[in-house]
């Protein structure tokens, strides 16, 4: 039987099976084909035309790309069709997320900064909040130069631009994850150990401790991801970006995306477990009472920040198993993924309106008494 053909440019190529996905062989160079691939026979089957990246396609001695475009929406025979996503449904989604994260964003900033004015800096959880308020506030001037290509759906900036603000997605994300969990453990300290809080002796040392934090991230994490982070611009053809998935395609960086979902992923669930220990010992303890404790509230605070890492974390990382092995496919389903982490940018702001209702609660009680 004879493959099916397709054109490409001004050149002839071969549609061929591949255990790895479609491929295209250059008819010029059979030696190109690599062994565990076969011909597919037509058999009657009606072949769509794929779009290919002719970055790929054109790099090396052999002209074949063993994965079609991530901007590709249209599928051949049985190839994998469980990422198929509409491009402009896909630009639109990832838009109006990064919009509604900019603008929650912004705002709990604002109000959490209000907040945090007359309180206490010398306690160490507001100091992980600092800290915190910084990398959310980092991260959204970012966020302005994604919804513009996502609009666009063209990048003017550069490379260089591009793999920096890609990057920082990522960086946000982890920063966030670790101070999260800093943040939580500190609480658990003070909740075993019976403290009212933990502090530092002086505000000083709150500001040598977050500068020290701020060093090493500044020193350590950002120039590693810099020179490390979309070391092959290959799927960045020109006026594109946050295409840097050919790096999975490395054994090392496959190992690595492993080790941090199982780590938070673990870490996460350890949390949560030992959150409603907690929780389940304050009711207990406080029974009808416990809406007017500031015990109880002070637990639901943390209860918050888990579910905040649920539903931002959680859902990136278990999907990230999948597309490992199906980078190219399912781009905009990693990219909207990827997207729903920037949602913890709205913990300050759902932090501060739930202090709202907790006073708000707290007088409910009350306020049932003197009516009955």
């Amino acid at each position: 039987m004879t493959p099916e053909a397709t054109s490409l440019g001004h050149k002839h190529f071969d549609v061929i099976k591949c255990n790895a996905g479609p491929t295209v062989l250059d008819d010029e160079d059979p030696k190109c084909l690599p062994s565990k691939c076969q011909r597919e026979e037509r058999k009657g089957v009606t072949y769509k035309v794929f779009s290919y990246s002719t970055t790929l396609l054109l790099t090396g001695h052999c002209k074949y790309s063993t994965f079609p475009d991530a901007s590709s929406t249209t599928k051949m025979g049985n190839y994998n069709q469980t990422c198929v996503v509409n491009d402009a449904i896909a630009y639109v989604t990832l838009t109006v997320l990064y919009t509604t994260v900019l603008v929650g964003g912004t705002i709990g900033i604002i109000i959490m900064t209000l907040l945090l004015y007359r309180t206490n800096t010398r306690s160490l959880t507001t100091t992980v909040v600092i800290n915190l308020l910084v990398v959310h506030s980092i991260f959204l001037l970012t966020v302005p130069f994604r919804i513009i290509y996502y609009v666009d759906r063209q990048w003017y900036f550069g490379f260089k631009f591009c793999k920096i603000i890609s990057a920082m997605i990522h960086i946000h994300t982890y920063l966030s994850f670790i101070f999260y969990v800093a943040m939580l453990i500190i609480r658990y300290i003070s909740y075993f150990k019976q403290k009212d809080k933990i502090e530092f002796y002086r505000k000083l040392h709150s500001v040598v401790a977050s500068a020290a934090v701020w060093i090493i991230i500044i020193l350590v994490i950002f120039p590693l991801f810099y020179v490390r982070y979309g070391w092959s611009s290959d799927d960045n053809s020109t006026g594109q970006c946050f295409r840097f998935h050919t790096a999975l395609r490395n054994p090392a960086v496959i190992n690595l995306n492993y080790v941090l979902v199982v780590v938070v992923v673990s870490v996460i669930c350890l949390l949560l477990v030992v959150q409603i220990f907690i929780i389940v010992r304050v009711v207990k303890k406080l029974r009808k009472s416990a809406l007017d404790h500031q015990e109880f509230w002070a637990q639901l605070k943390s209860l918050f920040f888990i579910l905040v890492m649920i539903i931002c974390f959680i859902p990136y990382h278990m999907f990230r198993i999948y597309f490992i092995h199906h980078a190219n496919e399912c781009y905009f389903y990693n990219e909207i993924f990827l997207g729903i982490t920037a949602l913890s940018c709205l913990d300050l702001l759902s932090f501060a309106v739930q202090t709202y209702f907790q006073k708000v609660l707290k007088h409910m009680p009350c306020t049932l008494t003197c009516i009955c």
